[in-house]
């Protein structure tokens, strides 16, 4: 198991349980994409990052066929890509310049969304420095230096 699929899955798990038992359906689309393993003081793609954002163009895509976001109890109709705002986090952990290396890491990614098809008008940009350290005993591990792609 690696440390990509544990992140995703206790995403699920987390966005199952603040909805609720009761409406598990409305969050059941909901995925969490991350980009690990940016090389020190870089916002070059690190290796295995372009299949991800390949996968998460595909994920948008499939929304605005309607093969996403089935109708809930709330929803009368499925939820759109077209309605989604994607919201990109870059991460840096004990690095030089780490906000603006932060914002660097995102905006490498948005460009590469937007080749992929990914409007840039529904992409928001952020950076943060040594927040949310996913290793904190470790700040310039590669689960610190990373980029979060999530539909908001």
């Amino acid at each position: 198991m690696t440390l990509r699929s544990i992140v995703r899955g206790c995403a699920l798990a987390a966005a199952l349980w603040t909805a609720g038992s009761h409406d598990r359906r409305a969050v059941a689309d909901i995925r969490v994409f991350i980009c690990f393993d940016f090389e020190l003081d870089s916002a070059d793609l690190p290796p295995g990052c372009s299949e991800t954002l390949a996968e998460f163009a595909s994920y948008w895509q499939d929304s605005l066929a309607g093969r996403l976001a089935p109708a809930t109890a709330e929803r009368a109709e499925p939820f759109p890509a077209r309605a989604w705002r994607v919201e990109i986090v870059g991460r840096s952990g004990g690095e030089r310049d780490g906000n603006n290396l932060a914002f660097l890491r995102a905006a490498r990614v948005a460009r590469e969304l937007a080749r992929l098809g990914v409007p840039a008008s529904v992409i928001e940009l952020k950076g943060s420095s040594d927040r949310e350290l996913v290793d904190a005993s470790n700040p310039r591990s590669g689960a610190n230096r990373r980029v979060g792609i999530n539909r908001i």
